[in-house]
């Protein structure tokens, strides 16, 4: 497939999974979210989204636009949380963490909150649809997008996941059959693919765990859409 055409492919893939996905919208904020992701999708501009050969200054320019963006219409629709919130209960629990997320645990709500940092997207509209397609396909551990908090590094988007009571972990040869199971194939290591272009990486035994009656929850993957996917 020509370069030039896969932004137009990535688009056409995103439309399908978002036909059979509204469910999944609704769990995730529905149209609040939907709406968030347009919103960044139109400052893409005629080059579509960036790749991680893109330029530094050019991929930082992206994200600030979206940024401002996101920011007027959050503010505008009340979507904009108070970060000292966040913030004390974070500092309370440890300021725990992980790569992308700072997180906490609400006992009144059984509900984990997580603080994305962004650190695993070029752009915003990569973000907003790795919640929807995690939704998508895992239910069980369904992320509800709360807003925005306000931080000294920009806006940055808070989501919550339902406490999983696990067991224990999954191994990856229980993971595999799982995940043959929703049409994934092992491509390398805990990566899996799907003939529609959606890519699930991550998937060691922190990230899906059992509970005492053998259900699966996958609770932190990296979920995107390959471009290139060949029955686009």
């Amino acid at each position: 497939m020509r370069p030039d055409k896969s932004d137009d492919v990535k688009e056409r893939i995103l439309q399908r999974v978002r036909e059979r996905a509204y469910e999944a919208y609704a769990r995730a904020g529905g149209p609040t979210l939907e709406a968030a992701a347009t919103i960044c999708r139109r400052c893409l501009g005629p080059d579509g989204a960036p790749s991680a050969s893109e330029p530094p200054p050019k991929i930082k320019e992206l994200q600030s636009r979206q940024e401002r963006a996101l920011r007027e219409w959050a503010q505008a629709s009340g979507l904009i949380l108070e970060a000292e919130t966040f913030g004390r209960h974070w500092e309370a629990q440890g300021r725990s963490g992980e790569t992308e997320h700072d997180i906490y645990y609400d006992p009144s709500s059984g509900r984990w909150f997580k603080r994305n940092n962004l650190s695993y997207h070029l752009e915003w509209t990569e973000y907003f649809d790795r919640v929807v397609l995690h939704n998508y396909l895992f239910a069980e551990a369904a992320l509800r997008f709360e807003g925005f908090v306000e931080t000294t590094e920009g806006l940055k988007p808070i989501v919550s996941q339902p406490d999983i009571p696990a067991q224990r972990g999954a191994n990856r040869k229980e993971v595999e059959a799982e995940m043959e199971k929703l049409g994934f194939r092992r491509i390398r290591g805990d990566d899996y693919e799907r003939g529609d272009g959606i890519v699930v990486e991550d998937l060691h035994d922190e990230n899906v765990l059992l509970d005492d009656t053998g259900h699966f929850a996958f609770i932190d993957p990296v979920i995107y859409l390959r471009v290139s996917a060949v029955d686009a």
